[in-house]
């Protein structure tokens, strides 16, 4: 993107392995590829029509960013209760650094919260206006906001943490969104972002990480139901087939 004459954004280099590794993490976190799934190196290779090298390393990639498990063979990621517990109660740690290290170590100015606040108000906007929304479209607004939280403490090691969380968040989130109320759910994530950056405006980090907190309760009991229902319940912790 060009924002000023003469300033060039460099340019992407991506390799055929980072493609398919981009190709397989939609698709799991998707759905597309199912949860328990086995993966095999011919199956991947035919469905993308490459070599079995690049789906070699794009599995090596997802197995260590949690989505892909098993040594002997491979499988998709199908997270358990206890998974859905220590993945958001972890982000949740983290966002709650994040907003201590921006507010006190960086110090979030009012263009800062100008910026998130237009994000709040567009996405209230889509939601008001839209005839139908998808997971991907509030999912994307949940993370947005939050990372340009993190984007402005300038603590390395913390945004390189909350990326390694962000896969395996989604993948538990997206099916959580395939039986829940879309519209509810973009709803709750509207009003908890305005509840934190109103907390976040005034200084009141007690108050906005007991909401954080309280919200990743709420959501980790939505999800770990999810995983119960029936259409899920054979897939919790089966791995196979």
């Amino acid at each position: 993107m060009i924002s000023h004459p003469g300033d060039l954004a460099p340019i992407e280099h991506r390799t055929l392995s980072d493609m398919v590794t981009a190709r397989i993490r939609d698709a799991i976190i998707e759905g597309t590829l199912k949860p328990g799934q086995r993966l095999t190196e011919p199956m991947l290779a035919r469905r993308l029509d490459v070599s079995r090298s690049p789906i070699r390393e794009a599995l090596g990639r997802l197995r260590n960013q949690g989505l892909v498990v098993g040594s002997a063979a491979s499988y998709v990621w199908n997270p358990t209760p206890m998974d859905i517990d220590e993945i958001l109660s972890l982000r949740t740690t983290l966002d709650c650094l994040a907003d201590e290290w921006a507010i006190h170590r960086h110090g979030l100015s009012q263009e800062d919260f100008d910026r998130l606040q237009a994000m709040i108000d567009h996405f209230r906007d889509r939601l008001e206006e839209a005839d139908e929304l998808n997971s991907t479209e509030v999912v994307d607004a949940d993370e947005t906001f939050q990372e340009t939280i993190y984007r402005q403490t300038g603590h390395s090691r913390l945004i390189r943490l909350w990326q390694q969380l962000l896969s395996q968040r989604r993948a538990v989130l997206y099916r959580h969104l395939e039986s829940c109320d879309l519209a509810a759910f973009a709803a709750e994530v509207v009003n908890c972002q305005q509840i934190v950056l109103d907390g976040l405006r005034r200084g009141d980090l007690k108050a906005v990480h007991q909401q954080r907190r309280s919200i990743s309760e709420d959501r980790a009991r939505q999800i770990k139901a999810t995983l119960r229902a029936p259409e899920h319940a054979t897939e919790i912790g089966a791995y196979g087939g």
